[in-house]
């Protein structure tokens, strides 16, 4: 059987193919679907205090405008018309939704379709300080702010975090990165060389061999590189 979110698209865009021995029946629709399942069929989302789950799709374009200034509308409807590459539409939905309501979530995403890399991190830090514990919106916004060339703003923001997320690996990460922009090569050492795991990296992936290298440029060492932090994709030798 399939999930809700294709029972959901049967039953708004191929009533026709409803049943029970559907390979998406209307059984398996469940809370992730009901607020979509609700707008459907009343024509209004249920009050919200944060988003519910994003669901996309044309026929949902006019449902959500017939909701008019509802930030919550207006924040789906941002990410509905990104998802078609209207990223002025996206923007103007997200900027409608950020100045009913002030949110994290319009002001995230207005940041990732923001070209100016200081815009964009004073954007993030904002939606930051509505939401910041949450380690994801946290880890992209000190990656904003480095890329602008703020690594002591994302040092301070560091500073403030609670214990939990400054121990996560890619906080870790970025704080390793920004100890190395403002030449405190100590700090960042003492990163490199302590207890700490980035449990999300993928074979292939070499940000810990690239920042070792940049540790090694700015402390003027030659280690080699730990092997618990090479992660690059090295080929079969070839037969001979």
């Amino acid at each position: 059987m399939g999930s809700g979110w294709g029972a959901l698209e049967v039953r708004t865009r191929w009533p026709a193919r409803r049943g029970r021995r559907a390979a998406f029946a209307d059984d398996t629709l469940g809370p992730d679907q009901q607020p979509w399942l609700q707008l459907w069929e009343t024509g209004a989302f249920p009050a919200q205090t944060q988003p519910v789950s994003t669901n996309v799709g044309p026929q949902w374009t006019d449902k959500l405008l017939t909701l008019g200034d509802d930030w919550h509308a207006l924040l789906h409807l941002g990410l509905l018309r990104h998802s078609t590459g209207d990223h002025a539409g996206a923007r103007a939905a997200w900027q409608k939704s950020s100045a009913l309501k002030e949110n994290p979530w319009s002001l995230r995403n207005l940041a990732v379709v923001e070209q100016d890399a200081t815009a964009a991190a004073a954007l993030l830090t904002h939606a930051h300080a509505l939401l910041p514990g949450n380690w994801q919106l946290t880890n992209e916004t000190l990656a904003a702010l480095l890329r602008a060339g703020l690594a002591s703003d994302a040092l301070d923001l560091i500073s403030g975090l609670d214990s939990a997320q400054r121990a996560h690996g890619r906080i870790r990460l970025c704080e390793c990165r920004a100890a190395l922009a403002v030449g405190d090569t100590q700090r960042a050492g003492a990163i490199l060389r302590g207890p700490w795991e980035i449990s999300d990296l993928k074979e292939g992936e070499d940000s810990l061999g690239r920042l070792w290298s940049d540790y090694q440029r700015a402390a003027g060492t030659d280690e080699p590189l730990p092997y618990r932090y090479d992660f690059r994709m090295h080929p079969e030798p070839a037969p001979c």
